[in-house]
Parts: C-alpha cells; sequence; structure tokens
C-alpha cells in the first residue's frame, strides 16, 4: 500500500481529538451542597474511563478455554486545583466523611448518607469536547462516591505552584454514549 497523505487524513476527522478539551461534572448527594459549577473548572486532569472483561478459564483436555467474565471497573480518579475557599475539597470531605466519619467510630453522620447506599451515591460525567467546545462524546460513572482523597503536598519552596489533590471515586456502572443506553 503506498503511502496517501490524504487518504490518512482524511480518516482524521477534525484533525483527532484533543487530550486537553475535557470537562469532569459531577452530580454529588444533595446534603453534600457540591460546588459544580467551580468543579467543572478546577477539575484539570482526568482520563477517560476505562472498563474491563474478566475471563473465566476452563481447562478442557489439557487445554485452557477462555470465556468472556464479568467486567469490572477501576477507580476513577481526578486532579483538582485547590483555591483558598477549598469549596471543592471541604465539599469532598463532607461527602467522604458522611459516609463513614473521621472520629473513627464508622458510623455515618446525622446530615450525611443513611443506611441505604443510595443516599451516599452521586453521578460523574466527562465530557469530550470538540474544538468548538462542542461535546462529542459523554461519560458517565453511575453511582458513584469519594473513596480516597489525597494529602496536597506543602512546601516553601513551591511559592508559584497552585495545589492540587486527587481524588478516586468508586462507581458502579459505565454508560458510554452511543454505545450504551
Amino acid at each position: 500500500m503506498a503511502l496517501n497523505v490524504s487518504s490518512f487524513r482524511s480518516q482524521l476527522k477534525g484533525d483527532g481529538a484533543r487530550p486537553s478539551l475535557f470537562r469532569v461534572r459531577c452530580v454529588a448527594p444533595i446534603w453534600v451542597a457540591f460546588p459544580t459549577e467551580k468543579f467543572t473548572f478546577l477539575a484539570n486532569a482526568a482520563e477517560l474511563p476505562s472498563s474491563q472483561i474478566g475471563e473465566k478459564i476452563i481447562p478442557y483436555m489439557g487445554q485452557d478455554i477462555k470465556f468472556a467474565g464479568d467486567r469490572t471497573y477501576p477507580d476513577y480518579t481526578i486532579t483538582v486545583m485547590n483555591d483558598e475557599d477549598f469549596a471543592i475539597r471541604n465539599a469532598l470531605e463532607k461527602w467522604n466523611n458522611g459516609i463513614s466519619q473521621y472520629s473513627r467510630t464508622n458510623a455515618v453522620r446525622v446530615d450525611g448518607a443513611t443506611s441505604d447506599p443510595t443516599s451516599y451515591v452521586g453521578t460523574m460525567y466527562v465530557d469530550q469536547l470538540g474544538k468548538n467546545g462542542e461535546v462529542i462524546k459523554t461519560y458517565s460513572l453511575i453511582n458513584a462516591w469519594p473513596a480516597m482523597i489525597s494529602g496536597i503536598a506543602l512546601a516553601w519552596g513551591q511559592k508559584d505552584d497552585i495545589e492540587q489533590f486527587q481524588v478516586s471515586f468508586r462507581y458502579d456502572t459505565l454508560v458510554s454514549e452511543g454505545v450504551t443506553t
């Protein structure tokens, strides 16, 4: 096959999707009072979610026969810039504390989650944007909750940096727009 640049370019729609054109949105439980708009701007590093289908191996006459197993979803981790009002971090800590208190009682808070698991889950949305700002693909992470909020490194030598921290969410279901319903 001869090299044909025009054919290659015609297959790369929109000159290719850009990894810097994205936004992450979060719908948290109502008792969290989550700063949704601020989060959309300050969630500055993420990825399109991954999933994996496991396998069931059945030995048969000396050979391993592989069958498709169950789908699993790894934790979804994002990076968030912190500002001086700590609104996002405070909301995430309230959400996390509402699931299981920091006080080591392992009890839920009165103003937080209840024994019903649906009381502490939300939905994460990851939008891939086109160069004109339009949404070209959306992933929805259903029944998401913050499992881990990382520490923030502090150092006197980091005078021109903006604090950042990571949040890992666990979730039950992934909906890929245009693929799943």
